[in-house]
């Protein structure tokens, strides 16, 4: 019970207030490029460029991606989806939680401070704002994720992860180092040149 409540209650409650209402950067970080991608001759070259357009200091590419897929499949940007989307990726750091107590036998009351936080009203700011969700929450995700795959050994999943991070906000530059240092202490040196070369060339096309 303390671990289902507040997780219905945090998506029941998202369900109930949320609104398809774009807020400060959604204007330009989202809408109008969602909304010139349904009037522009589309190519890969151009959508790339769309994509990847910085908003102010920050590419959101994985953002405007989600966006434009929202906008193709609805015929709008429906900003609730965006919202959805974002705040379900929680799912994925829940999940890393109970691998790490099934392999390191922890006890199964670890995921109950963890689920109060993840789904505590620090997230409510969700309702309100469509970047935030993919965006914020996209970027640490992945990035654990990215973490734990890398010393799993599960090199493609790892730099997969660390892509998606990085796309989600420029604060995933820092899995380059993180992962780096994770496979350095690991000593598996194989996965370090492909994270090395892998990443490294994201992170060079991102601030490029």
């Amino acid at each position: 019970v303390l671990l289902v409540l507040p997780i219905l209650g945090f998506y029941y409650l998202h369900g109930y207030w949320v609104t398809n209402t774009p807020l400060q950067d959604d204007f330009d970080g989202l809408l109008h490029p969602a909304t010139l991608w349904q009037s522009m001759p589309q190519s890969i070259s151009s959508t790339w460029e769309l994509l990847t357009t910085q908003d102010d200091e920050r590419r959101v590419i994985l953002n405007r991606l989600v966006a434009i897929s929202i906008t193709e499949a609805m015929g709008y940007l429906d900003f609730r989806w965006m919202k959805w989307i974002g705040l379900f990726l929680n799912f994925i750091l829940v999940g890393l939680l109970v691998d790490l107590i099934r392999v390191n036998r922890w006890s199964w009351w670890t995921l109950v401070p963890a689920i109060l936080l993840l789904y505590s009203n620090a997230n409510y700011g969700a309702l309100h704002w469509g970047m935030i969700p993919v965006q914020q929450i996209g970027v640490f995700v992945w990035g654990i994720l990215a973490l734990w795959a890398a010393s799993r050994g599960h090199g493609l999943l790892a730099v997969v992860a660390g892509c998606l991070s990085l796309a989600s906000d420029v604060s995933g530059v820092l899995i380059l180092p993180a992962g780096l240092i994770t496979l350095a202490l690991r000593r598996d040196w194989r996965l370090f040149g492909l994270w090395f070369l892998g990443i490294g060339l994201a992170v060079f096309g991102y601030i490029s």
